[in-house]
């Protein structure tokens, strides 16, 4: 969608990267108040997140969309983990799918939903939370492994072809 809609234009990609960039300081900044941080708290953390110099890679480049979709899809599976309901487990799942097939860098992140948290309850609530994305998680690692010898390889040949299925 974004080469047809910018094709090789660099600004739009960029304002893009941006966007979503701060879309991501945004999500954090919720995260961190979910999990019991006050406003000061979670400003500071967001701010340092959104104004670090290492993520200027990950804002600059336009091929780097992937990395910043795939945080704020996980923060988003996250925060809605949280939330009571099957609606909200299908939702988060959904999300979280979504961030592995952006970047598969997010992978064991579901795994701070076990972590105790302010009430965030017992073992078992924590657990049931949690299971969707980690099963999810546990079939692309699996896939990624039965896949390994592919990547790196064909899956990054330029065209269109086989190669798009790895």
């Amino acid at each position: 969608a974004g080469a047809r809609l910018f094709g090789v234009q660099p600004l739009p990609w960029h304002v893009v990267n941006w966007l979503l960039h701060g879309l991501n300081v945004a999500l954090l900044y919720a995260w961190v108040r979910r999990w019991g941080a006050g406003t000061l708290g979670a400003a500071v953390a967001a701010g340092l997140f959104g104004t670090s110099r290492l993520l200027m890679t990950a804002i600059y480049a336009p091929s780097t969309l992937g990395e910043l979709l795939a945080l704020g899809l996980t923060l988003s599976s996250l925060l809605v983990a949280l939330r009571a309901g099957v609606a909200s487990r299908i939702a988060s799942a959904s999300l979280f799918a979504a961030a592995l097939l952006s970047k598969e860098t997010v992978l064991l992140l579901p795994l701070v939903l076990l972590l105790p948290s302010p009430g965030g309850g017992p073992w078992r609530a924590r657990l049931a939370r949690g299971a969707p994305l980690l099963v999810i998680g546990g079939l692309f690692a699996g896939y990624l492994k039965l896949s390994a010898t592919h990547l790196g390889g064909a899956a990054y040949a330029t065209g269109f072809g086989f190669n798009v299925l790895r």
